[in-house]
């Protein structure tokens, strides 16, 4: 993959994981409103998990990406 190719890919990497922090920015507000209102969370919170752990693979696919744009030739 050439470098062009890579800082496409590093750029759509940044969107995603911008896209996942702005996502579970609202879902941790969500919760928050969920339980001042006393209402269950924990679906709520299980999908919080699982974005945070969708950021953690979208962030280690980024770093794998920077390695290739910066590795030398």
């Amino acid at each position: 993959m050439d470098a062009g190719q890579l800082q496409l890919h590093f750029a759509q990497a940044n969107r995603r994981i911008v896209e996942i922090e702005n996502q579970i920015a609202r879902q941790r507000k969500l919760i928050a409103d969920l339980a001042h209102e006393g209402r269950e969370t924990d679906i709520a919170e299980d999908l919080l998990k699982r974005l945070e752990e969708t950021l953690a693979a979208f962030e280690h696919h980024r770093r794998i990406i920077l390695e290739g744009l910066y590795k030398p030739l």
